[in-house]
């Protein structure tokens, strides 16, 4: 009997994880270490023929580069998660001066990246969540039309 209780506790406990999870802010997936490149130009982020943001300043020490090659790995992380219902505009957002797609961080406006567009941090957020909502459903992969 008392095996039974616990594992119920546990399956309650299980259940409400992603609840508890999701309050604390974006989820933030594992990507594998990034190579560094000293290369400190302006470069576009483009995935499938989207040219989605162009990273012109680096931070916490990864040049822009780097901060393209992280957001490809959290796209790769996010599009193993993310397949059904099919992914859309709307699950993109800006919260503050970051990018959520579905709950989980993709990227953040720094205040370099702000200087350089000219913008506030939340306001270049905001153009960046819409450009990614335009590309992400566009390469996402769609569900099986055959239920496998």
């Amino acid at each position: 009997m008392k095996l039974r209780s616990l594992f119920g506790i546990v399956g309650l406990a299980a259940l409400s994880l992603p609840v508890w999870a999701k309050s604390g802010g974006p989820v933030m997936l594992p990507i594998p270490p990034v190579a560094h490149i000293h290369n400190s130009s302006p470069i576009w982020w483009s995935i499938g023929g989207h040219f989605i943001v162009q990273a012109q300043a680096s931070r916490n020490g990864n040049s822009p580069i780097m901060r393209t090659e992280m957001w490809d790995g959290r796209v790769v992380q996010l599009l193993s998660r993310i397949q059904v219902p099919p992914m859309s505009a709307s699950d993109c957002k800006a919260v503050g001066n970051v990018v959520e797609v579905r709950g989980y961080y993709l990227m953040q406006a720094s205040p370099a990246d702000a200087r350089a567009a000219h913008m506030s941090q939340d306001a270049l957020a905001k153009m960046w969540a819409k450009s990614v909502g335009v590309a992400l459903p566009a390469i996402a992969p769609l569900p099986s039309r055959y239920g496998l």
